[in-house]
C-alpha cells in the first residue's frame, strides 16, 4: 500500500476493515501486488473544497494512476469497496486485477465513479450515488456485474470500451445522459434494463479509428425516452437472439 500524501490509516483486523481517510483534496492510495481475501475497504476523500466539474482528464500522479483508490496487478476476492467523495479522475480504478468484489459503493465522486482497465472481474453488486462524469467505465477486459443500481451519472451509467466485454444481469440506471454505451469493438450484454430520466437509452459506435464498432444486446430494456442509436458499423439489439 502506498499513498502519495498524509492518509488517516485504520485496520480492524478482527474484521478485516481497513479504512483510508484523505486529508485534502486529491488524496490518493494505491493497493497492489499480491492477493487479496475478505476484506472491506472504505475510502473517505478529504477537502473537496475545488471548483466545480471534472478534473483535467490528463491529469495524473508522479506513477501515472488516476483514481484516488487504486487496485493494481493484484488478485481480489470476496472484497468490499465503498468510496465516498473522491475527487480524482476516478474515484475507484482497477487496473490489471482479476477476481470478484461482493460490493463496489461509490457516492459523490468527482468524475468517474468507477474505473476498470486491463482486469477480469466480475462483481456481486454496484451501487454508484452521483458521479460528475461515468457511473461505471470499463475497457480492455471481461467485466461481469450480477446487480448495477447507478444514480446521477453527469454522462454515461455504463460505458464500455476498446474491446472489453461486459455482461450484466439486472442494470438499473436512473439520471443519466446515457444508460449504456458499447463502443470501440467491445460487446456487452443485458438480461435485463431499466432505465430511468435518461436522455439516450443505450448507444452502440465506434469513437476510435483504430477499433471497430460496438455490439450491444438488451434482451429486456424499459425506457421513458425510447432512444435508441446504432451507428453504421454497430449492433444494437433487443429482444432475445
Amino acid at each position: 500500500l502506498s499513498t502519495n500524501q498524509a492518509f488517516d490509516i485504520r485496520i480492524d483486523p478482527s474484521r478485516q476493515v481497513l479504512e483510508l481517510i484523505g486529508g485534502q483534496s486529491g488524496s490518493q492510495v494505491v493497493i497492489w501486488n499480491g492477493q487479496l481475501d475478505d476484506w472491506t475497504i472504505i475510502f473517505e476523500g478529504g477537502d473537496l473544497g475545488q471548483p466545480e466539474g471534472p478534473p483535467d482528464p490528463e491529469r495524473f500522479d508522479h506513477r501515472g494512476l488516476t483514481g484516488c483508490l487504486t487496485f493494481r496487478d493484484i488478485q481480489l476476492s470476496n472484497i468490499s469497496v465503498i468510496s465516498q467523495g473522491g475527487s480524482c479522475e476516478d474515484s475507484i480504478h482497477f487496473l490489471r486485477t482479476t477476481g470478484d468484489l461482493a460490493l463496489v459503493d461509490v457516492s459523490d465522486a468527482t468524475a468517474d465513479a468507477v474505473d476498470m482497465d486491463f482486469s477480469d472481474l466480475t462483481i456481486n453488486d454496484l451501487l454508484v450515488v452521483g458521479a460528475g462524469n461515468d457511473c461505471l467505465d470499463v475497457s480492455a477486459g471481461t467485466y461481469s456485474v450480477v446487480s448495477s443500481r447507478l444514480h446521477g451519472c453527469a454522462d454515461k451509467g455504463v460505458s464500455v470500451g476498446e474491446s472489453a466485454q461486459g455482461v450484466f444481469e439486472t442494470l438499473f440506471v436512473t439520471d443519466a445522459a446515457v444508460g449504456i454505451a458499447s463502443k470501440d469493438s467491445s460487446l456487452s450484454k443485458v438480461q435485463r434494463a431499466v432505465f430511468d430520466e435518461v436522455a439516450i437509452c443505450a448507444s452502440a459506435y465506434r469513437k476510435k479509428q483504430s477499433f471497430n464498432g460496438g455490439r450491444l444486446f438488451l434482451e429486456e430494456s424499459t425506457c421513458d425516452s425510447d432512444d435508441y442509436r446504432e451507428q453504421e458499423g454497430s449492433m444494437l439489439v433487443i429482444g432475445k437472439t
